[in-house]
């Protein structure tokens, strides 16, 4: 077992809360408190950061300051175990919110054991490269066809996840490449930790008829079932190969049951994905029981040692020790705590939602077995998942969560990002770090109100996003209870906390997200590439455009222009938001900018009758297709063009054309139109 932690920061051996009595024993050195019930074991060889085999980096400094050392990215090590949110899935890999705002990327070979044979995570110096090599491998081998990862995982959806690299990215930034295979995730762990009534991570072998074959990522262990019935039913999302699961084992046919295993049983373990048994499992201690066997995600029983200053020192499982910092202690208590009453969000003091010698239940946040560290959660969204929702889309904009997966939240209280609060409240300042801020539903922005939780959440300002100009000393500039303006810019997934921006340059923005965009509006942007599909166009950090090659000029059949070249700050107008595929469409033509006519977005809007600017994407004998705003296209038939006896589509019109358009009629989602006399765009005049 890990025993209390210490810091470089310490004023003594194994420093933490408490005071410390050691002896000696062989090899280890016992370390208890005067207030613990049981001893805990701290090693003789100091460690990066601390003295003893601490688990939280807890240490005790001049004049008895105590201090939880959190994770962030000098502390990582290869092979540690952290919790981690999926924040996007693509077909090469996925992005991961970790603990603290640190994000870790996923390739698609290392996404799950079915892409490649399961091994043992150890140091090295692949690449991505090397990555995409395993992907070539055949992976339709159980007759689903291709592995799609969008199938496998969700957004919002909880994992474990092993460090399987650290170094720097492409752009230059640090990187974090994780795996989520269970033979690194759970290397450490021997076959018989698979005992009736444990719950465990698997990942679907094979789907079969009544149910999914599943591995457990460990070496030596029998494989398992899960029946369908046993999936929690409806509203749970379908598991496909490679699909990871949370399950709780209900049973073992092999020979002997938990001997036989040692004894190279080869019988199956059936297995159930109830969410809310899987959730509510706790994990107790047994005689097998190692630092090695600690995964993230194990709910426990915990009591809390000591109140720090900036979280908890805990004790679980008798001989452990772990640390709870600022962002993972519980939300604050009581009616009045904070302005709101009822805040989502980790308590500014923990003092004011702890005390010592409390007893309550947590998650394992992370695993260092290196340093014998370990973090721990009490943070609701974690603790008490939902319950599943159906899935009704697959991938980046999916927002269920998997039935059996601990913690899949939907984070349905974090506000989106770009809403403006006029009156955030500063509740706490972390020097040179950031400010934690209270953020009321009630000052948000009006036309955004409808989409926010009625309860206030939590916000963080990082130091470089508290300022256009460099900021030194946050506690000169702020003042705790101070009323800020704040931005939404982003979401801490796994910490339940949103990551806001005080930046008059960010505050002034018209938009910071797709979810503000809207057809028809007018915006700025910056071509930063000119590509044969089109230009492509930053209207915000983190917002981009595409400009088709149809829509970069007003002159009907040219593709380019002098003008859209890279580097160029223009004038667009947006056509079209795809939130599915996360994507603008916008168009710099002249004469669609400067339209006064009414925006006709969706067939709704589309009555008979109604006038509009369009543009022609292709001519044909028996008419003009148009194209208009959103993903409304139109045909104008030859006889509602205004041609005479002797004239042809292809006389008048032209693909890339501006026209003045018509709604005819809307039957069944298909839109007629009438290109009138007197209707055509022609040399910019309508």
């Amino acid at each position: 077992g890990g025993g209390g932690g210490g810091d470089a920061r310490g004023a003594g051996p194994g420093g933490g809360a408490g005071t410390k009595k050691t002896k000696k024993s062989g090899n280890k050195v016992f370390d208890y408190d005067d207030d613990a019930a049981a001893p805990t074991f701290a090693s003789n060889a100091p460690r990066s950061g601390g003295s003893g085999e601490g688990s939280g980096g807890t240490g005790g400094g001049p004049g008895g300051n105590t201090f939880v050392e959190q994770l962030k990215y000098k502390t990582l090590r290869v092979g540690m175990k952290v919790l981690g949110v999926v924040v996007d899935v693509n077909e090469r890999g996925l992005q991961v919110s970790l603990p603290n705002g640190l994000k870790g990327t996923v390739t698609r070979a290392e996404a799950s054991d079915v892409f490649s044979p399961s091994q043992v995570i150890v140091a090295s110096d692949d690449n991505d490269a090397s990555s995409d090599e395993d992907d070539t491998e055949d992976e339709g081998g159980d007759g689903e066809g291709q592995l799609l990862l969008m199938d496998m995982f969700q957004v919002g959806q909880t994992v474990r996840c092993c460090v399987r690299q650290l170094g720097k990215g492409k752009s230059g930034g640090k990187r974090i490449d994780l795996s989520l295979k269970l033979s690194a995730v759970c290397a450490g762990i021997a076959p018989d930790a698979l005992v009736d009534g444990a719950a465990v991570p698997a990942c679907v072998e094979s789907v079969e008829d009544h149910g999914y074959v599943l591995s457990f990522g460990i070496k030596g262990a029998p494989r398992g079932f899960l029946p369908r019935k046993s999936t929690g039913g409806a509203g749970t999302r379908q598991l496909h190969r490679g699909s990871l699961v949370d399950v709780v084992l209900t049973g073992d046919d092999t020979k002997g049951g938990k001997k036989g295993r040692k004894g190279g049983g080869t019988g199956v373990l059936t297995a159930t994905s109830d969410a809310k048994r899987v959730a509510a499992h706790v994990t107790h201690e047994s005689d097998g029981t190692a630092m090695a066997t600690l995964l993230p995600g194990m709910l426990v029983n915990a009591r809390v040692r000591a109140v720090l200053v900036d979280g908890l020192s805990v004790a679980f499982m008798t001989y452990f020790t772990a640390t709870v910092d600022a962002f993972h202690v519980a939300d604050a208590k009581g009616p009045g705590a904070l302005a709101a009453g009822v805040v989502s969000g980790p308590a500014p003091d923990p003092s004011t939602a702890h005390k010592a010698g409390e007893r309550c239940r947590a998650r394992v946040l992370f695993v260092d077995v290196a340093t014998k560290r370990v973090g721990l959660t009490l943070r609701p969204h974690l603790l008490n998942p939902p319950p599943p929702a159906t899935t009704t889309t697959a991938g980046r904009d999916a927002t269920a969560d998997e039935g059996a997966t601990i913690g899949s939240s939907q984070l349905s209280f974090l506000p989106k990002p770009g809403v403006a609060y006029a009156a955030a409240i500063i509740r706490r300042i972390d020097p040179s770090v950031g400010v934690l801020l209270e953020l009321p539903p009630a000052s948000a922005s009006p036309a955004l109100v409808g989409h926010l939780a009625a309860a206030a959440v939590m916000g963080y300002a990082h130091i470089s996003d508290v300022a256009d100009e460099h900021v030194d000393k946050l506690e000169k500039r702020f003042k705790v209870g101070a009323k800020v303006r704040a931005r939404v810019i982003g979401h801490r997934s796994l910490d339940g906390v949103a990551n806001v921006s005080l930046k008059p340059s960010v505050l002034d923005q018209p938009f910071l997200s797709l979810d503000e965009l809207t057809a028809g509006m007018t915006v700025q942007g910056e071509v930063v590439a000119v590509e044969p599909y089109g230009a492509v166009v930053k209207l915000a950090p983190g917002v981009k455009a595409i400009c088709p090659p149809l829509h970069v000029s007003d002159v009907p059949g040219r593709t380019t222009s002098i003008k859209v070249r890279e580097g160029a700050r223009l004038t667009f107008r947006v056509l079209s938001v795809d939130h599915e595929r996360g994507r603008a469409v916008v168009t710099h033509k002249k004469t669609i900018i400067k339209s006064e006519l009414p925006v006709i977005a969706d067939i709704a809007a589309a009555v008979p009758g109604a006038v509009t600017h369009g543009v022609v994407t292709g001519v044909e004998s028996y008419g003009v297709f148009v194209q208009l705003y959103g993903q409304l296209r139109g045909l104008a038939g030859a006889q509602d063009l205004g041609l005479t006896a002797d004239q042809t589509p292809a006389d008048i019109f032209a693909v890339g054309q501006c026209v003045r358009t018509t709604v005819v009629r809307a039957d069944r989602g298909k839109l007629k139109l009438s290109l009138a006399p007197g209707g055509v765009v022609a040399a910019g005049v309508r």
